[in-house]
């Protein structure tokens, strides 16, 4: 957990707390000392760059079976996706960073469950890509915003929630449930 305040704690194990507005120390820390996980769960700080970074981060420490569970890829309402933090409802710009980190990333396989304003699920396509790509996930964790001129449609709220279906690949509770179970057997 980072952006942690010194007196928190709720009982939960945490692997690796900061007090510093920023994850890159949380994680370092866990690609030092070799750490894979089976299941990472994502719920950045929702600006666009802490998104990015955190799913960018979250994949070298994620083990080549594992999942990533990102939170906030689907926003209601346009009120929600301001750029800087708010108080109240805010998923800020998490489901840009998202869409943008599915388009480019050819070795995961993607859904969103439609539960909770959207819950990403990741997973490698390919095992053997893990490797392969991690110096340059090294070398691109913090990237900025595509500018206005090249940035993709779904940029525009009303083409995003007209298309996130497809564009997320949106699955209910129970068709994501069906699909896992096919393909565990």
């Amino acid at each position: 957990m980072y952006r942690l305040p010194r007196a928190y704690d709720d009982g939960m194990i945490i692997s690796c707390r900061s007090y510093e507005e920023d994850s890159c120390l949380c994680f370092k820390s866990l690609i030092d000392k070799g750490r894979k996980f089976d299941v990472v769960f994502v719920d950045s700080f929702h600006t666009y760059e802490s998104s990015r970074r955190d799913l960018e981060l979250a994949l070298l420490v994620l083990d080549k079976n594992g999942t990533l569970v990102v939170h906030d890829c689907d926003p209601p309402a346009i009120e929600y996706t301001l750029p800087e933090s708010m108080n109240g409802n805010w998923t800020g710009e998490t489901y840009l960073a998202f869409l943008d980190f599915i388009t480019e990333k050819k070795y995961i396989n993607h859904c969103v469950i439609d539960v909770d304003w959207g819950c990403g699920v990741i997973r490698w396509n390919n095992a053997d890509a893990v490797n392969e790509n991690k110096a340059n996930m090294l070398s691109t964790t913090c990237r900025k915003k595509n500018d206005d001129a090249t940035r993709p449609l779904y940029y525009q709220w009303e083409y995003f929630r007209e298309h996130r279906t497809g564009l997320l690949n949106l699955k209910s509770v129970t068709e994501f449930t069906k699909s896992y179970q096919m393909q565990e057997e």
